[in-house]
């Protein structure tokens, strides 16, 4: 059945309003049908990861549910994006089972399980973008953990614990609670690293995560020696990793070099960072030639990431084609998945016209900008607290290459639409705003005219504005 599969994946792809087919395809066929389609999600792409978990959700029974949940956390699998929202609806639904079965017969080993199932749908939500839910579970994971712990838990529940912090500190790095993830990602390293002599691979994995985590909440609160201490103490794990387990940790090994790299970096060794940042360009490119399903975004981000550190050495023309690269990549998975990607590429469309316009390109980084700020008017939609500074950084960069280029018109439009846009988010996001909006009505006033007169309404706003902060 698997090319059946595989013909109406590709139908859906070109033909979406084909996607009921696949749904028919797995009528009375659920239980026999699901484990190929996990192959066929991975080798097309497309929507049947999607149709599957509809599926999943409505009509799995435990035992699928469970094999589907083991089978999406195997190595060829972990990373995959067309199986996310398979993953997701397979742990969703072995948990409801599993709350029903507690429910009636409460027992200290179940609610083990059920705390380590709530905190992979935690992660499960992170890779589709709902940091908050995420944050959701594995406090909830947690709390269960440590009530077991009180009861006499053992190590097993110890190390469960750290790995929820250890979440959590990502959740909250995301999120921008950067005092929180390293609050949470201390704590959790100071387990793991206690467990440390008793630890098994997968052990020494999550200890490496936790690193990584901690370096990175340390790199943003300045603490820049610590950080790269955490950064290269991942990598020499990661490097051990790698000879026990290649197809496993490869990928993580090319992960904690990209984030070595930005710590060395930020201590001025713009040499070595690169030479690292390489090394894991080297490990992406091969594995997305060999997986593109599941690692083109690995790829896309050490690209993004890559050319950040190139500009820094002054090699704008290097830089440029390695942001190309990743924003013509990122979207290329942002056409297949909006809703996963579609940040992604804001971030390396924004990156793409800094470097034009380092390389005195104006108009080519204009054109980018536009298109960014589009793709954020829409982010900002779903989630104002976490994109609208963003917004705001972007209206004040289109303001910027407009001055540069000196259209004073289309200049007072920019700030006029900016402004509107933005101060009605003034008075609940001040912090994150003011600077940008102060620039944006500066711009706003000195490009108007009698044949460009302001607005009376975003003169309001303003002096609303500034009556609060008196």
């Amino acid at each position: 059945m698997q090319p059946a599969l595989t013909v109406l994946s590709r139908l859906a792809i070109r033909r979406p309003e084909t996607r009921e087919w696949l749904a028919r395809a797995f009528e009375g066929r659920l239980t026999e049908l699901a484990e190929e389609a996990l192959e066929v999600a991975v080798e097309t792409g497309g929507p049947i990861g999607q149709v599957l978990a509809s599926l999943v959700e409505d009509q799995a029974g435990p035992d699928l549910a469970e094999r589907l949940m083991l089978r999406c956390d195997e190595a060829d699998f972990r990373e995959s994006v067309p199986l996310r929202e398979v993953a997701e609806a397979a742990t969703r639904r072995q948990l409801e089972f599993l709350k029903g079965e507690l429910s009636t017969r409460p027992d200290p080993s179940q609610s083990h399980v059920f705390a380590r199932m709530l905190g992979n749908l935690g992660s499960r939500r992170s890779r589709l973008g709902d940091w908050r839910e995420s944050l959701r579970c594995h406090r909830e994971a947690m709390k269960i953990q440590g009530d077991l712990l009180k009861n006499g838990g053992g190590k097993e529940v110890l190390f469960d614990l750290a790995t929820s912090l250890a979440n959590l500190g990502q959740a909250h790095g995301v999120l921008g609670e950067w005092e929180e993830a390293l609050l949470t990602s201390r704590e959790a390293t100071r387990i793991l690293k206690k467990l440390e002599v008793g630890l098994d691979s997968g052990g020494l994995r999550a200890l490496a995560v936790s690193l990584r985590n901690l370096g990175i909440a340390l790199s943003e609160l300045g603490q820049a020696e610590e950080a790269l201490a955490a950064g290269r103490e991942a990598v020499e794990i990661q490097r051990k990793l790698v000879k026990q387990d290649p197809v496993e940790a490869v990928p993580d090994l090319a992960r904690d070099l990209m984030n070595l790299a930005g710590r060395l970096s930020e201590k001025g060794d713009g040499e070595e960072a690169l030479v690292r940042a390489e090394e894991s360009l080297e490990l992406r490119r091969t594995l997305a030639a060999e997986r593109p399903g599941i690692f083109l975004p690995s790829l896309a981000l050490t690209l993004h990431n890559l050319g950040f550190l190139l500009a820094g050495q002054g090699r704008s023309e290097d830089a440029l084609a390695a942001t190309a690269e990743a924003a013509k990549l990122r979207r290329q998975l942002a056409s297949e998945r909006p809703e996963a990607f579609a940040a992604d590429l804001a971030s390396s469309l924004y990156n793409l016209s800094n470097r034009l316009a380092d390389l005195g390109r104006p108009e080519e980084a204009l054109a980018a900008t536009e298109e960014v700020i589009g793709l954020y008017l829409q982010l900002v939609d779903r989630a104002p607290d976490r994109f609208l500074p963003d917004l705001a950084n972007r209206c004040g960069l289109r303001c910027q290459l407009l001055a540069s280029l000196e259209r004073p018109a289309e200049l007072f439009a920019a700030a006029e639409d900016g402004l509107r846009r933005l101060i009605p988010y003034l008075a609940s996001h001040r912090e994150a705003l003011n600077s940008t909006v102060a620039s944006l009505f500066s711009y706003y006033m000195d490009s108007s005219s009698e044949d460009r007169p302001r607005d009376p309404e975003i003169m309001r706003g303003i002096r609303a504005a500034l009556a609060r902060a008196a």
